[in-house]
């Protein structure tokens, strides 16, 4: 689904659910930083972002955009799926 220079996105197996989940990895250090997966409330899928009480995590704009890009590719999956 593209290429990311921050941020690395993979999919998760669950063959319990129907819609999809994907770890985000930070790109250069690895790090877990949270999911991507489908909101039944929002019907859509948003990114989940693990922090503790007392970290802050930042992100550029250019993180912000492959994270937007990745969930409208998801979405658009999905859309056309349903035609």
């Amino acid at each position: 689904m593209g290429s990311k220079n921050y941020l690395e996105f993979m999919q998760v197996q669950n063959p319990k659910r129907k819609t999809k989940i994907f770890h985000i990895f930070n790109k250069v250090t690895g790090e877990f930083i949270g999911e991507v997966k489908w909101d039944c409330g929002w019907r859509q899928y948003v990114s989940e972002i693990e922090t503790s009480k007392h970290e802050k995590m930042r992100f550029s704009w250019g993180c912000h955009k492959e994270a937007s890009d990745f969930i409208k590719e998801l979405m658009d999956e999905r859309d056309a799926l349903k035609e």
